[in-house]
């Protein structure tokens, strides 16, 4: 067969062959989304669309389609959906490039949902509190040091671990993606995983309602005051590693991101916690503005004072 019949086959294939094709990796939930997202397209289409069939117009209009007829979280859940199935499609080599344009440009109306993060303090209050099952809390802190999503970690076994000129790291295939991610494990990420084993999967953890209950509790009673879900574990990763200098490609690839325009949205959330610094600095020296006896406010100069102190003496210290 020659390469352009090989092409105009592969086009042919249904959108339904795709889901079909990663179901078997799915939960019954996310099977049963798949099902609703095919429902609207043969409602829209008026058929079963194929890979030829789905352009940038295609997506646009069916957007326009959903928005119309569902909640704006349904269509951004829908639309989310198509867009890990065609890039399924670009993984698996079946289409050169997703034609779909992003979340924000079919939803132009609907601003992004806040992407929560963990500061370093904040990961360090919740591993010195307990948790509802210790399991829980062991994945979720694995997975602030390797950016893995639940569904990699709920399936995540021991022959995914492999040496790498002797450095002990996950190469797995993603189920959100269908690509491969090569991450390897630091000193912490290691002793979280503890004795290792030659087969079975890493972590015994339990329905993802419990998870999510374990989760909240042990925010709460390590005063964590955000709402936490697996995946701010992931954001924790990539937010953390852009903050400590890691080149936001290296970010990039480590996270399985498809595009690094993904990774950036994370380099943005840092620019404006540095920006936020800056405000509270101004804000800071506004308040140290001189009163009427021209003296700087003792709140200041006690701040001041607080944090150069430690400094000044570390600073001594290196002297003999």
């Amino acid at each position: 067969m020659k390469t352009s019949e090989k092409k105009q086959c592969v086009s042919q294939k249904y959108i339904s062959d795709l889901m079909s094709m990663r179901e078997a990796k799915h939960r019954p939930n996310t099977q049963g989304v798949n099902h609703a997202l095919l429902h609207h397209l043969i409602g829209f289409y008026g058929d079963t669309p194929r890979l030829a069939d789905i352009t940038e117009e295609f997506c646009i209009e069916f957007a326009k389609f959903l928005m119309a007829r569902v909640s704006m979280g349904s269509v951004r859940t829908y639309l989310q959906k198509m867009h890990a199935i065609l890039e399924y499609a670009v993984a698996a080599r079946l289409i050169a490039a997703n034609p779909m344009p992003s979340i924000r440009t079919l939803m132009p109306g609907c601003k992004r949902a806040k992407r929560v993060y963990l500061t370093q303090n904040e990961v360090a209050r919740l591993s010195a509190t307990p948790c509802g099952h210790e399991e829980t809390k062991r994945a979720f802190l694995f997975a602030c040091q390797t950016g893995l999503r639940l569904s990699d970690i709920e399936t995540l076994v021991w022959e995914d671990i492999v040496d790498i000129e002797g450095k002990p790291t996950i190469v797995k295939v993603q189920v959100k993606t269908g690509r491969e991610v090569s991450v390897p494990l630091n000193a912490v990420a290691l002793s979280l995983l503890g004795e290792r084993r030659r087969a079975g999967k890493v972590f015994g953890l339990r329905s993802r309602s419990v998870i999510a209950a374990d989760l909240q509790r042990w925010a709460q009673e390590a005063g964590v005051g955000k709402h936490l879900t697996f995946h701010v574990s992931r954001h924790t990763f990539a937010t953390l590693s852009i903050s400590a200098g890691v080149d936001i490609y290296v970010v990039s690839r480590l996270c399985g991101h498809t595009t690094v325009r993904t990774t950036e949205i994370y380099a943005h959330i840092i620019d404006k916690t540095l920006q936020h610094g800056v405000e509270l600095l101004g804000n800071a020296m506004m308040g140290s503005s001189t009163d009427g006896g021209g003296k700087v406010r003792a709140s200041f100069r006690d701040r001041l004072r607080r944090s150069l102190l430690p400094l000044f003496r570390s600073f001594l210290s290196c002297f003999p």
